[in-house]
């Protein structure tokens, strides 16, 4: 999966999370 955190978070309401790093 490339799934960025910064996208994911924009997508989730603005949270910033490296889970996907």
């Amino acid at each position: 999966m490339t799934r960025e955190p910064e996208i994911e978070a924009h997508v989730n309401g603005g949270r910033k999370f490296n889970v996907y790093k």
